[in-house]
């Protein structure tokens, strides 16, 4: 393929490295930065091998690493693309500097240099241009944790045999029935096994990252979640290039889980639900927090990013994020949307009632319940006694389901936007019930996903929509 730009990056030192491979731990040396190329003690991200699409913004960030505990000046590296300085460096230390929301224009193959501390690394990054457009939606299913013997333990729970076959010759699960199937490896940068986080910021971002890390290359320093070096996600994208396609988010657990906020979220560390609640809304800021107390400030490096997300719908758990001791500076977030033009719902009933978009819709006040919960045992409800949304020590009851949940958002969009809409949908508790080897509710929520799919291809504005569905990664887990 033609190379079409050249990106050089150079920088010099006088320190010499210690003689040793960092490429070859050796016994008892720390775990190695899986950012470093092979044999190489510089690193830069994003990594080797990386795709963009086309104008897609992106950070990169460069780092020096010295098993002798050294520090390479950076004051003199030069930052150049096609020639042209690029964009200034921002230096965080002597060994470690970014360069911020980037991006690079035209499909092709981009050559990638560094040098610096008397080492090179090469890497080669792809661009890729957007097809034309042949659907107006686009619907991307998520049933977390969902590895195919459980959709095999699914249907065999829930179609009927006889004599080894199954009845009426309907053996098959809605999501069996596709016109196109196939397998995703899901590991990460840094590990086989993978979690929700990097695994659905992947589907979001079409960046491979960390476990724990929400569409961010991770770097080193401990002490900052929120200055790694970041990539746009689909939903920014939309936000930037189409301002009337509407943008929906469903999950039956919490809204800033890893799956959901992977589709509006950047920090290093999933767990940061208050950070996240605030991006969701607002957008991305460099928040740092004092100590250990409530109290966050917007401080230290710029990091100029594109528009918030702000999802047009915005549907499942997580009210302890909203409000109170655990909301970025105890703000009532339920009201900051409220100012943001948003209808605010509690319970199904207030779903049902939604006729406008944009719509936030918070059930519970951490994950959902399950299915089996929700529609079956709901007298088990009452052993949480302070499961409420609005955080008043009262019982969520009257929780929506997916399907639901799916279908308003659906709903509200296609009256709302006239470019169309992308729409996350999470079966959430799949993963979550099997963590603990609860089959019987993991199942019935699969099988929830999989009446869901079924409703939504039902509608009038399937034919226009593209769906998908996948798992974000598989639990160990055998159907005897």
């Amino acid at each position: 393929m033609q190379i079409q730009s050249l990106l050089l990056i150079a920088a010099t030192a006088a320190r010499v490295f210690a003689a040793i491979d960092p490429s070859v731990p050796t016994v008892g040396q720390q775990h190695r930065y899986r950012a470093l190329p092979r044999g190489s003690n510089l690193a830069l991200v994003p990594v080797d091998g990386s795709e963009f699409l086309a104008g897609q913004k992106f950070d990169i960030a460069l780092e020096w690493h010295s098993e002798a505990f050294k520090t390479i000046d950076f004051s003199d590296l030069v930052f150049t693309i096609n020639g042209k300085d690029a964009k200034k460096k921002t230096s965080f230390s002597v060994s470690r500097a970014s360069w911020r929301y980037l991006s690079l224009p035209a499909s092709g193959e981009y050559n990638i240099q560094v040098s610096a501390g008397g080492e090179k690394v090469n890497a080669k990054w792809v661009v890729k241009g957007s097809s034309t457009r042949k659907v107006k939606n686009t619907l991307l299913f998520v049933g977390d944790g969902m590895a195919p013997t459980m959709i095999s333990a699914a249907r065999y729970i829930s179609r009927n045999t006889r004599f080894g076959k199954f009845a009426n010759g309907d053996g098959f699960l809605e999501m069996e029935k596709w016109d196109g199937m196939g397998k995703i490896s899901t590991n990460g940068i840094d590990a086989i096994i993978t979690d929700s986080a990097n695994s659905a910021a992947t589907y979001s971002t079409g960046h491979k990252g960390w476990v724990n890390t929400l569409n961010v290359y991770a770097d080193t320093t401990s002490s900052d979640n929120l200055d790694d070096a970041k990539v746009e996600t689909i939903t920014e994208i939309i936000r930037r290039v189409r301002p009337n396609m509407c943008i929906g988010i469903v999950t039956t657990a919490s809204v800033v889980d890893a799956t959901p906020a992977a589709f509006f979220g950047h920090t290093r560390q999933r767990g940061q639900g208050q950070v996240l609640v605030d991006q969701a809304l607002n957008g991305f800021k460099h928040l740092v927090q004092n100590g250990t107390t409530n109290t966050w400030t917007e401080k230290g490096e710029p990091m100029p990013w594109g528009p918030a997300v702000k999802p047009d719908v915005l549907l499942g758990g997580g009210g302890e994020w909203f409000k109170g001791s655990l909301s970025v500076n105890s703000t009532d977030y339920y009201a900051a949307f409220a100012a943001a033009g948003y209808a605010v719902a509690y319970d199904k009933n207030d779903l049902a009632a939604a006729t406008s978009a944009p719509l936030l819709g918070i059930f519970h006040k951490g994950h959902m319940d399950t299915w089996y919960e929700r529609a079956y045992n709901t007298k088990s409800l009452a052993i949480n006694p302070d499961s409420s949304p609005k955080l008043d020590k009262t019982t969520a009851y009257n929780q929506p389901g997916l399907e639901q949940m799916t279908l308003k958002a659906i709903e509200l969009m296609e009256k709302k936007c006239t470019d169309g809409w992308f729409l996350l949908s999470e079966a959430a508790s799949v993963d979550k019930s099997m963590h603990p080897m609860d089959y019987d509710r993991g199942l019935a929520d699969l099988l929830e996903l999989d009446r869901t799919l079924k409703a939504v291809k039902a509608l009038p504005s399937a034919k226009d929509t593209a769906i998908f569905l996948t798992a974000d990664h598989a639990q160990g887990y055998e159907a005897l």
